[in-house]
């Protein structure tokens, strides 16, 4: 489908979609033609039950959580949970947001 035609259904101007195509040039370059064949990275995970004292100091005060990826600072989280769903985010998002929001997807069936 040509930029023009797609300006068209949604209501916008082909020159705006020019526009942010030469503004986002770099980021679309960097993008891969099948995002679904990319390898995915994995980082290892160890799960303590042992609060520790930065978690303890944490339930007063909600702490975002960041991406350490460098190359990639705002890169998605994705966390598989225990009954194989996968909770995807993008950071930073609020850590206590992120607990409930997995307690809740385990919780449901």
């Amino acid at each position: 489908m040509s930029l023009d035609r797609y300006a068209k259904m949604n209501g916008l101007t082909p020159s705006m979609l020019y526009r942010w195509q030469k503004q986002f040039a770099d980021q679309i370059a960097e993008c891969p033609a099948d995002p679904l064949a990319r390898q995915p990275k994995f980082a290892a995970v160890k799960i303590d039950d042992t609060p520790s004292a930065r978690q303890q100091a944490s339930q007063t005060q909600a702490s975002p959580l960041f991406s350490k990826d460098r190359q990639n600072p705002g890169a998605p989280i994705e966390i598989v949970l225990r009954n194989g769903r996968i909770l995807r985010v993008i950071t930073p998002i609020d850590f206590e947001a992120m607990t409930r929001l997995a307690d809740a997807l385990e919780a449901t069936a």
